[in-house]
């Protein structure tokens, strides 16, 4: 079975309040379904600034603010049948001071997962707001 949960933070709310905009990208995999946790992380740190050279956005993106947060589970031609997938102590740090990124319910895209969480806590100090979740947990298709 392969199984990929990833978290995508995009640190700057969006494009329009920044100079540049920096995203963590964080992913577990394991092909083992008797795992009790996943351990491998591997973190990826870039920055971007965008030159668009004359050429114009396009697609389904352009011209979007990206002020989300995705915590998701991908499966490729798999049941989920390997029970609960739990998301302890997620931390997210925007370089903003708004919170009502943190403090909104979140998105739960075409329905598809259920999931329960525990409420956010939030924070802002010297322009960082800081949203700390204990848990998330995701049970299953919705």
């Amino acid at each position: 079975m392969k199984f990929n949960a990833i978290l995508l933070v995009l640190a700057s709310l969006c494009l329009e309040q920044a100079s540049a905009v920096t995203w963590y990208f964080l992913r577990w995999y394991t092909p083992d379904t008797s795992a009790e946790f996943i351990k491998v992380s591997i973190r990826r740190l870039w920055t971007a600034d965008p030159v668009l050279g004359g050429l114009e956005p396009a697609g389904a993106a352009a011209y979007k603010n990206f002020n989300q947060a995705l915590l998701a589970i991908e499966l490729y031609s798999v049941a989920w049948d390997f029970g609960p997938l739990v998301f302890k102590n997620v931390v997210m740090e925007v370089n903003t001071t708004a919170t009502a990124w943190c403090t909104s319910a979140p998105e739960n895209y075409n329905s598809a997962t259920s999931y329960t969480m525990s409420t956010p806590v939030v924070s802002t100090s010297n322009g960082v707001t800081t949203c700390s979740i204990a848990q998330v947990n995701m049970t299953g298709p919705a």
